[in-house]
């Protein structure tokens, strides 16, 4: 079975017919789709979720959830590294904007559990749609930037955490984190970080 192109309308009747034949399930890319297939599959098969981190996949009692196997860190792990390192370095702030995936929420929520077993401060937390355009994510960096906190935690993905990288260096105030822990943000570095963003890089981290 092709998954390639995932329609979510018949997922469930192309597992259906074809599941006999199946030793493993490898779902489409995407912690939404992954999860999709692994409730469709309901334990008849060993799932191998290769392509999202969300724990929705992997939190799913009984046969289901025993036969789910990832590649990935867990979303909720992903910044464990990262806050625990700029923790150490000083930083006691930090505000966190995500985009509207499952991924980013469970990347978001796990990362506010860790600031606060740190004894970071949480300058507040801010969300904004994958479909934005720059000004509205512009607009977003702008409400962020008033927290002055010491690190921004973005959850998202690479077209919209880029952007919002973007926005913070644009934006007309004396805001400078001293690091951004971004999701995907360093994915196509040449490509995405030209010209005058060309030393943005420098001031990111990025989990996996």
């Amino acid at each position: 079975l092709n998954f390639a192109a995932y329609n979510a309308s018949t997922y469930q009747a192309d597992i259906t017919a074809g599941i006999a034949n199946w030793d493993v399930v490898i779902p489409p890319y995407g912690s939404g789709p992954s999860n999709d297939f692994v409730i469709a599959v309901n334990g008849a098969k060993p799932v191998l979720v290769w392509g999202g981190a969300a724990e929705a996949s992997f939190n799913h009692d009984g046969a289901v959830g025993d036969k789910v196997f990832g590649t990935f860190t867990p979303a909720s792990r992903y910044f464990e590294s990262g806050l625990t390192a700029v923790f150490a370095a000083g930083a006691t702030t930090v505000a966190f904007v995500q985009n509207d995936s499952p991924f980013s929420a469970a990347c978001c929520l796990g990362a506010q559990i860790k600031a606060t077993a740190l004894g970071m401060t949480s300058g507040g937390f801010f969300t904004y749609q994958r479909t934005d355009d720059d000004a509205t994510i512009a607009a977003k960096a702008g409400e962020v930037a008033t927290t002055n906190a010491d690190v921004v935690v973005n959850c998202g993905h690479e077209e919209d955490t880029v952007k919002m990288v973007k926005a913070f260096n644009d934006l007309d105030t004396s805001f400078c984190p001293k690091a951004m822990l971004a999701t995907n943000s360093l994915l196509n570095v040449a490509d995405n970080y030209q010209d005058t963003y060309a030393d943005l890089p420098r001031g990111i981290m990025m989990p996996t």
